[in-house]
């Protein structure tokens, strides 16, 4: 998922990399009316020889070595954030809604309303059998059926959502910015009230 794991890290173990000089291939292209994949402005996500890509104009999948479309689905907006892989389902949040796909074959399992307002870091985040989607808040997802387990409001449109120990949630608006922790249950634990001031409302 973007930023490798659930608490977006972004650190992957060591392992073996291309050269630098290694031979480019590319397998999307700007533009719908190319076959590409749209205008892409997230990463992919890439496992066992396969590229999730979230373009604007669909999302897909193809062989990273050959470049095929495996297959290809078309959303009901715009996508601007990565997908994420989990539990062989490829889950994205579009600008209106959050969508579950068979990675196999790109069905769509399930679709709800609620999705991500702008920028990668509103990436779901996906941890055990629940999926996290920052949706004016953050909403508790069930990972299988998309039933809602719970949702938690911010005072601003949240634009980024990270799970550790607890749910951690950024968000902001005109340059005021609020971060905000609550427990896996949804209750909150502590938010920022003031620009360099954290109010704990829950003891750890």
């Amino acid at each position: 998922m973007y930023g490798y794991d659930a608490a977006r890290t972004s650190h992957v173990a060591s392992r073996d990399l291309p050269s630098a000089d290694a031979e480019v291939g590319r397998f999307s292209q700007t533009g719908a009316q190319t076959g590409g994949g749209g205008s892409v402005e997230a990463p992919p996500v890439v496992n066992d020889g396969i590229a999730y890509v979230a373009g604007d104009t669909r999302i897909e999948a193809r062989d990273i070595e050959t470049g095929t479309r495996l297959w290809e689905t078309d959303p009901e907006d715009g996508v601007n954030t990565s997908p994420v892989l989990a539990c062989g389902t490829v889950y994205v949040s579009t600008l209106n809604e959050t969508l579950a796909l068979d990675s196999e074959n790109g069905d769509v399992l399930w679709r709800v309303d609620g999705g991500a307002h702008s920028g990668v870091s509103t990436s779901p985040v996906v941890v055990d059998d629940t999926i996290y989607v920052a949706v004016g808040g953050i909403a508790a997802l069930n990972a299988e059926t998309g039933d809602e387990r719970w949702h938690a409001q911010t005072d601003h449109s949240a634009q980024g959502v990270a799970v550790a120990d607890r749910v951690y949630v950024g968000a902001g608006s005109n340059g005021s910015g609020e971060v905000a922790a609550f427990t896996r249950n949804g209750d909150d634990w502590w938010r920022t009230t003031e620009p360099g001031e954290v109010a704990l409302l829950k003891p750890y």
